[in-house]
């Protein structure tokens, strides 16, 4: 979901409704990926439930400064 959240807010990269997919061409992906690695599992992935999720989730993500997992408030 944080990925999904990641790729909305960048230029040159749109979500197709049909194929439930993210779509950019391959130098937006590389440049993309080359900024964050992680975005690699997302590219051409297939996310269907991506709708329901962000209906559960989406005003519960941090985005502050303050924001961690649970596991980084336990170490910190």
């Amino acid at each position: 979901m944080v990925l999904a959240k990641e790729l909305e807010s960048k230029s040159g990269i749109g979500w197709n409704e049909t194929t439930k997919t993210f779509e950019a061409t391959s130098d937006v992906w590389k440049a993309l990926i080359k900024s964050n690695p992680k975005l690699r599992q997302i590219r051409g992935k297939y996310l269907h439930h991506l709708n329901i999720l962000r209906d559960i989730y989406e005003k519960d993500i941090a985005t502050g400064d303050r924001s961690g997992t649970a596991k980084e408030r336990l170490q910190g």
